[in-house]
């Protein structure tokens, strides 16, 4: 195949590179979730490889190619951070020793004097790179595809019985993007035309779970907990004023209600060690907070950093939106039926709910 159909194919995968590290970047910020920001960054690194790597091939220039090796290894920092803080709000050590060890090799070969050339072979000049350096190269791409593969497949398997044609595009991007990428990249060695289907392998991957996430944002998400009830009482008279269930559930609010007041008894009148605000099951965790005049009671299967700071975001909004109500100590759960809008967007990056 032309070299000029495969700058082209190029030149349009950094173009879909970047549109991802734009679309996840304004949309972090719209959500005010970390994660999706580091998810931004890694495609906009992917980009600035790609497009890097194309001027480099076009301009016969070193500097450019040094940009593109030095690209690779942010892109695997940005994807730890992303998916490491929706699973488990911290980062797996090991993940971040094993990109280490390979960054530094990896940088170390880049930073030699002889590791990249610009030679003249045949009258024609030509970009010479080191075989060191190309090697840890592919050990950095492979170490990010196989990274990518397993939350694919991690999050196939969270999400297949909610939407399962959806997934299945998603799974068969992943594998697009990682294994069969990968394979078709080792075959170039054998014949340039499969370094051609590598680059359409990226790109059409690439494609097909843009699609999805677009379509299904949450399909990202993978906050290590479920939520299952949360229920607004009204202070002092210890009446419900709103519910809310995300899954079908034998807890009703009822139920929370008196759990909440049980606990505040205990805290206040018999340890009198002030409010409770975490009480953690074998199975679940209920976190309670307490504004001026009501306080809240939120059931989860785990805290999390992340469900808190929203939690604290949907009281502040709350208090705002019905003040008027709170302080007339209007108690009639009708009158606070709006809370169900807010609430979708306050929490709107919970996976998919089966009320």
């Amino acid at each position: 195949m032309s070299n000029l159909f495969e700058i082209i194919l190029n030149f349009l995968t950094a173009a879909v590179f970047s549109f991802n590290g734009v679309y996840f970047l304004f949309f972090s910020k719209k959500k005010q979730v970390k994660p999706i920001f580091y998810f931004g960054l890694m495609w906009i690194f992917l980009a600035f490889y790609s497009l890097s790597e194309n001027i480099a091939v076009l301009s016969n220039n070193t500097l450019f190619t040094i940009f593109s090796y030095s690209a690779i290894l942010p892109c695997i920092i940005m994807f730890i951070l992303s998916t490491d803080y929706v699973k488990f709000e911290k980062i797996n050590p090991l993940k971040l020793v094993i990109s280490s060890a390979l960054g530094m090799l990896h940088l170390y070969f880049l930073l030699q004097p002889s590791s990249i050339k610009l030679l003249s072979i045949n009258g024609k000049s030509e970009i010479i790179v080191d075989e060191s350096l190309i090697l840890t190269e592919l050990a950095l791409e492979i170490y990010l595809v196989t990274l990518f593969f397993l939350w694919t497949m991690s999050t196939y398997k969270r999400y297949s019985k909610q939407n399962k044609s959806l997934t299945n595009l998603f799974v068969i991007g992943g594998i697009c993007i990682a294994p069969l990428y990968i394979f078709l990249y080792l075959l170039s060695d054998f014949s340039e035309d499969f370094l051609t289907f590598s680059s359409i392998s990226l790109l059409i991957g690439t494609l097909l779970m843009n699609y999805v996430i677009i379509k299904e944002p949450k399909i990202f998400y993978f906050f290590p907990f479920t939520t299952y009830v949360i229920n607004v009482l009204h202070l002092p008279s210890g009446n419900s004023l709103y519910e809310y269930q995300w899954t079908n559930t034998t807890i009703k609010g009822d139920t929370l209600s008196s759990c909440i007041h049980s606990l505040r008894n205990i805290s206040f009148n018999i340890f009198k060690m002030g409010e409770v605000s975490e009480l953690k099951l074998e199975k679940a965790v209920l976190i309670v907070r307490r504004s001026e005049n009501f306080v809240v009671g939120l059931l989860t299967s785990n805290s999390s950093k992340y469900l808190i700071h929203r939690l604290n975001k949907f009281i502040s909004e709350f208090e705002k939106k019905f003040k008027s109500e709170l302080d007339a100590s209007i108690i009639d759960t009708t009158n606070f039926n709006e809370a169900d809008e807010m609430l979708a967007d306050i929490f709107s990056n919970l996976p998919i709910s089966t009320k």
